[in-house]
């Protein structure tokens, strides 16, 4: 019985050190980035001045052209400034792995939203699922 009990134990653990396979397949356009502050209150001549947003806006931050393009196979094309780059990339657990090291931590995901930061950071990006034609954009690597 114990033999069973420590075999169900292994076997459990082993499951879920699994890579789990969320469906990531497909195009993702970076949408906007978020600060982990809600907001904040200062005193500008002894007025009350909130700020109610922490978001960046898309002209703001110069990340308007950035995409994610989770392959079969294991692929993943990082488009930046109108540039990709290639590489392998695996999931375990809520973290994207590309080359073997930590790329993204998935924080929230549904199949068409996608809220990730990157390993140490408060910061997060949310990007949306889109169909994008980014043939005419090179491939460095």
């Amino acid at each position: 019985m114990r033999y069973l009990i420590v075999f169900i134990m292994l076997l459990s653990f082993v499951a879920s050190s699994q890579e789990s396979e969320v469906n990531l397949y497909g195009t993702w356009h970076y949408e906007r980035r978020s600060k982990p502050e809600i907001g904040f209150t200062m005193r500008i001549d002894g007025e009350d001045v909130i700020e109610a947003s922490n978001d960046e806006s898309e002209d703001g931050d110069g990340m308007d052209h950035f995409y994610l393009v989770f392959e079969s196979k294991g692929q993943l094309i990082e488009y930046k400034v109108g540039m990709g780059f290639r590489s392998k990339y695996k999931i375990l657990d809520n973290t994207v792995y590309s080359n073997g090291d930590p790329l993204y931590e998935i924080v929230t995901f549904r199949d068409s939203l996608m809220v990730i930061k990157q390993p140490n950071e408060v910061d997060t990006a949310t990007y949306e699922r889109v169909e994008a034609d980014l043939s005419h954009l090179e491939i460095i690597n």
